[in-house]
């Protein structure tokens, strides 16, 4: 009991410590009047104060839906619930579907067994894998009778005019964005990930600075050369980036995401505000889900799969009640 007790104390200070600078950064912006960690009617408050009613947060189809997401989700209902009593309003909940990330093993389908999450890993393509997300997403909301939030996949957005405009931007920018990522450790050196002009895929390994043309490299995976250029390469933006110029086009006024995502959050805040673009979201935060066996993080990432927890249709009812019954800035152990 002891040491179960100064695990979770070591890993919330840990958090709060890797929040660093970012936090002060929320602390001075007076735009943003939310609490470090945000009860669902303090969300709901704010959404009703903003002219966007837009609650959004970012999905990966890197594996099934667990139960830490399902926390996120509760989280994102409860606001949604409270606005609408309190206040009146329809707050749109945005789901923001990453079939831009990196393809990695993901776990089997709900359709198997009637299975949201599973310990089985197997590779899948990632049109599939964008797929099973999509369907987790909707046999999830009919089984708990829940409105079902806007699904958008990330590769809609950077159609969008919009956000090619914002892109164009950064690229003037470029010195000043590089300057705000190297403040944060898990940064990537460069804005943008080029694309291969021969396979087609996406080169995580390389990330470039917008303003560095004719940098030549070899693709790994079919070793065709390539030279990049600003601006006529293909390519996507790094995460951090990538977000702050997503909620420009969503118009988020609140941004969900666990506790893993502060840095993230917060170097794309930092990003948002020094290119003076509109829409500087207030963080809402949720504490993250634990195996009460490994004291490991819940996730459906490659490396983490052993410590994923199965959502059933059958149990979702009693699982949706335990997660409930802890406070939302209170690590879970199941």
């Amino acid at each position: 009991m002891v040491s179960k007790k100064l695990s979770r104390r070591h890993l919330d200070n840990s958090f709060l410590c890797t929040a660093g600078k970012a936090m002060t950064i929320l602390e001075n912006d007076s735009r943003n009047s939310l609490p470090f960690w945000p009860r669902p009617e303090q969300v709901a408050e704010v959404l009703h104060r903003t002219s966007s009613n837009v609650l959004c947060m970012e999905l990966s189809p890197t594996g099934s839906l667990h139960a830490g997401t399902l926390r996120l989700l509760i989280f994102a209902e409860e606001v949604r619930e409270h606005a609408r009593v309190t206040y009146g309003i329809s707050v749109e909940h945005v789901i923001r579907i990453n079939d831009l990330a990196p393809e990695k093993q993901t776990s089997e389908p709900l359709s198997h067994g009637r299975k949201i999450a599973a310990h089985h890993v197997e590779e899948r393509a990632s049109a599939n894998r964008l797929e099973t997300l999509e369907e987790e997403l909707r046999m999830l909301y009919e089984a708990t009778g829940w409105p079902l939030p806007s699904l958008i996949r990330v590769s809609e957005i950077y159609q969008q005019d919009l956000f090619r405009s914002l892109i164009r931007d950064c690229a003037s920018r470029s010195d000043l964005i590089i300057s705000i990522l190297s403040n944060y450790k898990k940064s990537s050196v460069g804005l943008v990930y080029p694309i291969c002009t021969s396979c087609d895929r996406i080169q995580y390994g390389f990330p470039k600075y917008l303003d560095s043309s004719g940098a030549e490299w070899v693709c790994p995976d079919c070793s065709a050369p390539n030279t990049f250029s600003c601006s006529k390469s293909p390519k996507i933006l790094t995460f951090k980036v990538e977000q702050a110029l997503a909620w420009q086009i969503l118009g988020a006024s609140v941004d969900l995401h666990g506790q893993d995502h502060i840095e993230a959050f917060n170097a794309s805040l930092e990003i948002a505000t020094a290119l003076e673009l509109k829409f500087l979201p207030s963080a809402a935060r949720v504490n993250l889900v634990f195996d009460r066996i490994r004291k490991t993080k819940i996730s459906k990432s490659l490396g983490s799969n052993y410590g994923q927890i199965d959502i059933t249709i059958d149990d979702l009812e009693g699982l949706v009640c335990r997660l409930k019954k802890t406070p939302f800035h209170r690590p879970v152990y199941i």
